[in-house]
């Protein structure tokens, strides 16, 4: 079931890349996800250059392409890239309380400035309202940082749902999965500093 949802999406992602930016330079960070009910984005506008967007909860989609500025990387060097899927289903079943010690997170590694981690985690955990938009504003606030974008998808529902992206080890780069614990929603939040060139 998974590798026939992963197809379908791919297709999908292609008939919409003409749509989503990308330029040959630079590294890039994209995702493909399904089973999105809920989505925002934050701090730095979008833009067809270098951050964009497309979500739809009527498919219950979203694809989104964004080009990072990389802090541990030169402009020519070679970064670090992992491409992973996460199956909400799985996660959720696999999904342990761990501490918040970076070390302990499994998901810290995609989220390695201790700052961000807890920003996002804690945003994430105990934001006063249940939705996207209110974990981007949260996010974009307490982190304060100029040329930053924040997107944030809340993954699930009757569809349940599944993500393939890209992620980036990388102080300037952010990607944290997390299940909300007072409701059970699973929320992805990635955090970039964006590269505007």
């Amino acid at each position: 079931m998974q590798a026939v949802a992963i197809v379908v999406l791919t297709f999908l992602a292609l008939g919409s890349w003409a749509n989503i930016c990308t330029t040959p330079d630079g590294h890039w960070s994209f995702e493909v996800a399904s089973g999105v009910i809920d989505f925002a984005t934050g701090g730095v506008p979008l833009n067809k250059r270098y951050f964009c967007f497309d979500g739809c909860l009527n498919t219950h989609t979203a694809l989104q392409n964004y080009k990072v500025k990389l802090i541990n990387s030169s402009k020519d060097a070679v970064a670090k890239k992992v491409e992973r899927t996460i199956d909400v289903s799985d996660f959720i079943k696999n999904n342990k309380r761990v501490s918040k010690i970076q070390d302990d997170d499994p998901q810290a590694i995609f989220c390695q400035d201790p700052r961000i981690l807890n920003i996002v985690k804690s945003t994430i955990e105990s934001s006063p309202i249940d939705n996207c938009t209110n974990i981007v504003h949260t996010v974009v606030l307490k982190l304060a940082r100029a040329g930053w974008g924040v997107v944030c998808t809340k993954l699930g529902g009757q569809t349940g749902g599944f993500e393939v992206n890209s992620a980036f080890e990388d102080y300037a780069f952010c990607d944290y999965t997390d299940v909300r614990p007072s409701t059970g929603s699973v929320y992805n939040v990635k955090v970039a500093q964006i590269d505007r060139s």
